[in-house]
């Protein structure tokens, strides 16, 4: 079997069960947002969201194959473990990816025609850019700690474990801020190696994410359906 056509056919396979779910998840979040971005005069949490709620709505994916019973089905074909976890890692990422990119590029266009403030449209899609793609490597993390989670737990009982991934992090940036915030107030921005910076978290965020592919694939070869 064309294992680019099996790869194909199990990402269109979550795509088609979840598509309008998320279409209608995706436009009512949207809607809400820029209003409320109207409301603030800043649109600079739309992407956040955006991409916060594209992550929630592909975990249904996990919902619908236990409901179906996919993954003891697909055990019967010619469908390996690495290719389970492999399509659904390519969906999960790539749909977050895709969706920071659309919302950054929303996000940026109505700051520049509504609220630009004498700043440059480079200037305003340059932020607008950072945050999202600072939002989407957080987001990353948490998703690369919930998959496996699912594949060994299944949909109910990892709902816990997952709740904790989303609120752990954001109670501990207080403690973190209020900790690191003279320190951050004191530091010299323009000394900072930002690429390397980036290039660092890059790599770990890629690393963090192998790992949780390696984990998932393990789960799933010695996992009895």
């Amino acid at each position: 079997m064309n294992k680019t056509h099996v790869m194909r056919g199990l990402i269109l396979k979550d795509w088609y069960g979840l598509r309008s779910y998320l279409v209608r998840q995706v436009g009512l979040v949207l809607a809400m947002y820029v209003v409320l971005g109207f409301v603030l005069k800043s649109m600079s949490m739309l992407p956040a969201m955006m991409v916060m709620v594209t992550m929630m709505g592909m975990l249904s994916a996990f919902s619908l194959d236990d409901m179906c019973q996919w993954n003891g089905y697909a055990c019967t074909m010619n469908i390996t473990a690495r290719q389970l976890a492999r399509a659904r890692y390519a969906l999960y990422y790539g749909a977050l990816a895709l969706m920071m990119l659309v919302s950054c590029a929303v996000a940026s266009v109505l700051e520049m025609l509504l609220f630009s403030g004498g700043q440059s449209s480079a200037e305003l899609f340059l932020a607008g850019f950072g945050g999202g793609v600072a939002v989407m490597l957080i987001y990353s993390l948490m998703v690369a700690v919930d998959i496996p989670l699912f594949y060994k737990l299944g949909v109910e009982k990892a709902r816990l474990p997952m709740t904790l991934t989303f609120v752990i992090p954001f109670i501990a940036i207080f403690p973190t801020i209020s900790y690191w915030g003279p320190w951050l107030e004191g530091l010299d921005y323009d000394a900072v190696p930002w690429v390397l910076a980036a290039a660092a978290v890059l790599a770990l965020v890629a690393l963090c994410v192998y790992i949780s592919y390696r984990v998932s694939v393990n789960i799933l070869e010695n996992k009895e359906f």
